[in-house]
């Protein structure tokens, strides 16, 4: 008698160990947007840190938490840029402005 066990499914493979270095660019870029390069580099973050993201999904390399950051850093430094440019335009061209 013999038993049959199927065939193993293969174990997902892991990302690979080299650094990611579009998130790793997304998060320096997210970082830099906060303050020095207000409206650059949010758009770059969110450039890299999506980049950065589909690398690290189809297993090329490690970093998913680095792009996640900064793809979230860049979305706070758009929203952050977008105001200060709506409060700018309100204090140029207020009632109060001359």
């Amino acid at each position: 008698m013999t038993v049959d066990y199927g065939t193993q499914a293969a174990a997902p493979a892991e990302p690979d160990a080299r650094p990611n270095r579009l998130a790793l660019a997304g998060l320096v870029f997210g970082l830099l947007g906060l303050l020095p390069l207000p409206v650059l580099g949010p758009v770059l973050a969110l450039c890299f840190g999506v980049a950065g993201g589909r690398k690290a999904d189809r297993g090329e390399a490690g970093g998913r938490g680095m792009a996640t950051a900064a793809i979230v850093l860049g979305i706070v430094g758009c929203v952050c840029a977008v105001l200060g440019i709506v409060v700018g335009f309100i204090q140029l061209t207020g009632p109060g402005a001359r």
